[in-house]
């Protein structure tokens, strides 16, 4: 079988000559370097030497140098591959130290084929003993390998100095983009630092990976401490299902908003919260949730509070023997208790949106109207005996005290 040495101190050069001849069906040996090939050529019989050209330890010049010189071997054909060396004056000195082919990297696998299957059939009719003989002195020699050397140095030189300066500048993008970094995460702490809600990301099975501060300054955990916390170790054991629930709807794809629950501090203290969060993707895969935390435990205190003045204010206000109503400005009805229905016949939503003045008798109508006006312009009490028409068609006699209504901001309710 056809011998073949190939010689490239790459791997992936040596590996894709090696699949392209033996699928060819050569026999094939490699060699890292010229000193490598020399030694395996003395070694085995090869019926071509395919080389590279930069190598270190040995070059291909001085490989071919050596070959030519050498009893043994100087009839071997030799080829340069070469992708450095590609200036005719490369090609002119190979061909000068009696390299049988020089073929520029990468060349076309048939052509590439056709040329090594050529020379072989020529080396094997003995005409190529002639062609690959030196043509020229070793001094001329000597002056053009020196003449490529330097040639050669020289663009290594070249592209060096290019790729320094293109290393300079991208580790100078990379410090300043490092810096930029380093600014836009610091930037990002204190944003997150001095939210007054906790940020919180939690792993698949509801471990903390994050909190920020507040975690510290509302629960009283260092937020050191809560890192691989369970979420279910904050929450009342009775809350447990409902949280489960949540965070499963929120890992299929909702997005919980304002979902309240109580979180226990590290004190013991029972706090409410209302907690909003949406899954976290890593590699197109949901690996998590973050969200907010938001303590409502005052504002749940006030509306308990509000609840039961305004259910206080309810039964007084049914189970008292005198009717009370809520007027606007314009004297339209907003609201009755229910003892208007024992008092006037009408029940509690009846007169809803009509005008209190349509009940007052016509001879009362005027002043009844005017004192209530004055009232509402003056924002004062008022108090009035005037005849009012129940339902029945009757009339009784009231006696009626109207109070201005205040909102929060101190302004008259309408």
């Amino acid at each position: 079988m056809t011998r073949i040495l190939i010689v490239d101190d790459k791997e992936e050069n040596l590996y894709l000559l090696r699949v392209l001849l033996e699928g060819h069906g050569y026999e094939v040996e490699l060699a890292a370097n010229g000193s490598e090939a020399v030694f395996k050529a003395r070694a085995r019989r090869q019926d071509m030497i395919i080389s590279d050209i930069l190598m270190p330890v040995m070059d291909g010049f001085t490989l071919c140098k050596t070959l030519k010189e050498d009893e043994r071997l100087k009839h071997i054909p030799l080829i340069f591959y070469t992708a450095t060396y590609t200036d005719s004056n490369d090609e002119k000195l190979a061909l000068d130290m009696g390299v049988s082919a020089f073929i520029i990297k990468p060349a076309e696998p048939d052509e590439f084929m056709r040329r090594i299957e050529e020379i072989l059939a020529a080396n094997k009719n003995g005409k190529l003993s002639a062609s690959q003989k030196q043509t020229a002195g070793d001094k001329i020699i000597l002056k053009e390998y020196n003449a490529v050397l330097i040639n050669k140095l020289e663009q290594k030189m070249f592209r060096l100095e290019q790729v320094n300066k293109a290393l300079e500048a991208e580790m100078a993008a990379r410090k300043h983009a490092e810096e930029a970094l380093r600014e836009s995460e610091d930037k990002y702490k204190r944003l997150i630092d001095n939210i007054p809600d906790i940020i919180f990301t939690i792993g698949l099975e509801g471990k903390l990976t994050f909190a920020s501060r507040r975690t510290q300054e509302i629960l009283g955990y260092e937020t050191t401490e809560t890192i691989n916390m369970n979420i279910f170790n904050f929450i009342p054991e009775e809350d447990h299902q409902r949280a489960i629930e949540s965070l499963q709807k929120g890992m299929k794809g909702e997005k919980i908003k304002h979902f309240q629950i109580p979180l226990i501090a590290k004190s013991g203290e029972r706090l409410i919260f209302e907690c909003s969060f949406s899954r976290v993707y890593k590699d197109g895969a949901v690996v998590g949730a973050q969200g907010t935390a938001v303590d409502i435990t005052e504002r749940k205190i006030a509306e308990t509070a509000l609840r039961e003045s305004e259910e206080r204010y309810r039964r007084i206000a049914e189970n008292m023997s005198d009717f009370i109503s809520e007027l606007d400005p314009q004297g339209i009805f907003k609201y009755n208790s229910p003892s208007i229905e024992r008092i006037l016949g009408y029940n509690q939503e009846e007169l809803i949106g009509s005008s209190a003045f349509d009940l007052v008798h016509p001879e009362d109508h005027d002043w009844v109207i005017s004192t209530y006006m004055d009232g509402v312009k003056t924002q004062s009490d008022r108090y009035v005996e005037q005849r009012y028409r129940r339902k029945d068609g009757t009339y009784i006699w009231l006696r009626s005290s109207g109070h201005p209504l205040y909102g929060s901001d101190g302004k008259i309710l309408e």
